[in-house]
């Protein structure tokens, strides 16, 4: 298998098994997703569809990428990303054998073309994700591919470089200089998504203690004491003119009160159709659950963050919960993302842009030196 030669023709077993194994590697790499900080995950199991694509052609690296990011329908309750990555590998199957020393900006050029439209018509028109959430997404999956290209250049000319004869320098000095572009792009990259994400659990730290305060607060002020939980008991309160129908600053969930005896009975409720019902903290989600959510990332920000108070009324034990969506917090973590991808991006173009004029002018320099000769 000569790597240099980039496409492997012709039909045998150990093709065929190495064209599976790639497509498996795909499927279940992205089962195992790197977590940016609760419902964006990092997938970069179509590299090894990226391989398929450049060892055995286009063709053969778009049907690897089919089959193998099926498994994106499991993370992501979906499969509109398979036909992006689909079209991502051939393109740069195609691409790869004339214009390899260009591929970073050439995923740029399908990400602008193609990627970035696709992913806005299917995530905020077909999917209904709100607008700051589906270019957060955008740039998510930018990020993404130009990661799994990066690798990709690395893997493909660190083995071209160790098998090029010594009397080839000037190909080995192209695929030295494509090392370092990617070396450096790939770090500039991964340095400040790590950056982000402690920025981000900072933030998620942040707001998750002043929700818990304000639910808290909450609780006390409405049914935080004995005498209250007896008048709330003795239907001296309804679900009409209880206090418990308060809003969170800036947003528009409830939050919502539950009373729980000893035998873990809903004793009472602002949704007075569930008591007299077995409770289950898991259960709590039923207050926020939207039928039209098919987003994983909808989905997921139909949990609960909950403050709860032991009481006794009359010899009594009860738990008294106080409890809302945690949909707020996602929604801020999803700004915040939104901004980080976006530096991370401009500063990955920054550098790319450098790079290319760095090494332009050192071309232009050693020509000059050559002619002077």
């Amino acid at each position: 298998m000569v790597v240099n030669n980039i496409i492997i023709k012709g039909f045998s077993y150990k093709r065929a098994f190495i064209i599976t194994l790639l497509c498996t590697l795909n499927f279940i790499v992205n089962l195992f997703p790197v977590s940016f900080f609760h419902a964006t995950d990092l997938i970069f199991g179509n590299f090894f569809s990226l391989i398929n694509a450049i060892l055995f052609g286009p063709w053969i690296g778009f049907f690897s990428s089919l089959i193998g990011n099926l498994s994106t329908f499991y993370i992501w309750d979906h499969g509109y990303a398979v036909i992006y990555m689909a079209l991502q590998t051939l393109i740069i199957g195609f691409a790869y054998k004339q214009y390899r020393k260009y591929i970073l900006e050439i995923v740029i050029a399908f990400w602008v073309i193609v990627g970035a439209p696709y992913v806005f018509i299917t995530y905020n028109f077909l999917l209904k994700i709100p607008i700051e959430i589906s270019f957060m997404i955008i740039l998510k999956q930018f990020l993404e591919s130009t990661l799994s290209a990066i690798a990709l250049n690395l893997v493909v000319h660190i083995i071209n470089v160790k098998s090029i004869k010594t009397t080839k320098v000037i190909q080995n000095s192209i695929y030295k200089s494509i090392i370092i572009k990617n070396l450096l792009c790939g770090i500039i990259i991964i340095s400040s998504l790590t950056a982000s994400y402690f920025m981000l659990y900072s933030t998620y730290l942040d707001n998750m203690n002043a929700l818990r305060m304000e639910l808290n607060i909450s609780l006390n002020r409405n049914i935080g004491s004995e005498e209250k939980l007896k008048d709330i008991l003795e239907n001296k309160y309804s679900e009409n003119n209880i206090n418990a129908l308060e809003t969170l600053p800036k947003e528009n969930f409830k939050k919502h009160f539950i009373v729980v005896n000893k035998n873990n009975i809903i004793t009472w409720s602002d949704k007075s159709n569930i008591i007299g019902h077995t409770f289950a903290l898991d259960n709590l989600s039923y207050f926020y659950f939207d039928k039209d959510a098919v987003a994983r990332m909808e989905k997921l920000s139909q949990r609960v963050v909950y403050d709860k108070k032991d009481l006794s009324v009359n010899g009594e034990d009860y738990e008294v919960f106080c409890f809302t969506s945690i949909r707020s917090i996602y929604n801020t973590l999803n700004g915040e993302k939104l901004k980080y991808f976006s530096a991370t991006i401009l500063l990955y173009f920054f550098v790319l842009i450098l790079y290319n004029i760095f090494e332009k002018l050192n071309k232009n320099k050693n020509e000059h030196k050559k002619l002077s000769c």
